[in-house]
């Protein structure tokens, strides 16, 4: 896993334990050329059962960059295997150390009835597409910038 970069550390704390798995539909990333990928996050889970760890990567690909993970979206759930993920909501917020005058949105978003794992799981799915989102914008500007100056 590319534990120095930025989205990552913001994403993912020292204690934070994602769990992954593979869909029927899914398969394993195995990585043809590990100079042109960068593996974002890997699971030891993973390796164990399928041989390969990586979990989401990322390559450049013509003017783009591709982002890739085992998994749908749509189609990752919340499991509670550990005492950590069983733990209530309010335990995640303590541990991203979310401050009080930020907590009362959440309250409305109904984190009280909530587990750790459900909001573990909702904020490193939004993350990560924020942060695809947010490339992009990126790339896209710069690539504007650079015609107006050619």
């Amino acid at each position: 896993m590319n534990t120095e970069d930025p989205f990552l550390k913001s994403l993912l704390g020292p204690d934070d334990d994602p769990q992954w798995w593979l869909e029927s539909s899914s398969y394993p990333i195995q990585i043809a050329d590990g100079k042109k990928v960068d593996v974002l996050v890997s699971s030891k889970e993973i390796a164990t059962k399928y041989g390969e760890a990586p979990v989401f990567v990322t390559f450049e690909y013509g003017e783009g960059k591709v982002y890739h993970m085992i998994s749908h979206f749509y189609l990752q759930r919340s499991e509670t295997r550990t005492k950590r993920h069983q733990s209530s909501a309010e335990a995640y917020l303590n541990e991203k150390a979310i401050p009080d005058e930020l907590r009362f949105k959440y309250a409305d978003m109904g984190v009280a009835d909530a587990r750790l794992a459900d909001v573990e799981s909702a904020f490193t799915s939004s993350a990560m597409m924020s942060k695809v989102m947010l490339d992009k914008k990126l790339q896209m500007r710069r690539k504007k910038d650079d015609s107006k100056k050619g």
